[in-house]
């Protein structure tokens, strides 16, 4: 049981709660596929309606996820804006394959920086790929 007293954290608890709902949803397609020779039309659109219905939350809460780590963005918002605008702008004419593999590595770590909510590497890697882009 979670701690009452430790904050919690709602892109976290988003992304948990998504990854519960898209996990119920595989098993009840699981449990429709297994079963479907025993089935009658009816319950296999049943089953698939309901699969589909928790995915569907599971996509809600992984937005709510993404706004929730957006929300904690906002200082870096402009300069995280900026650098794929020149991410985007470096890529368009560049030949050179190692500077764009460079460039690309560098915008990978920026997203899975921002996808995880990692704040506290956000300002560098904004800074690495503005680097690495020739800003």
């Amino acid at each position: 049981m979670a701690d009452a007293s430790m904050p919690v954290d709602p892109a976290t608890q988003a992304a948990q709660l998504a990854q519960l709902f898209y996990d119920l949803a595989n098993s009840t397609r699981d449990f429709r596929a297994r079963n479907f020779a025993n089935l009658s039309g009816a319950q296999r659109q049943q089953l698939r309606e309901q699969a589909e219905a928790l995915q569907m939350r599971g996509l809600n809460f992984t937005a709510d996820a993404y706004a929730a780590i957006a929300q904690r963005l906002q200082p870096y918002l402009k300069d995280f804006t900026k650098a794929i605008e020149r991410t985007q702008h470096a890529l368009v004419d560049l030949n050179d394959i190692a500077k764009g593999l460079a460039i690309l590595d560098s915008a990978v770590g920026l997203v899975r920086s921002v996808a995880e909510g990692d704040i506290g590497s956000i300002a560098s890697d904004i800074q690495n790929l503005a680097q690495a882009a020739g800003a």
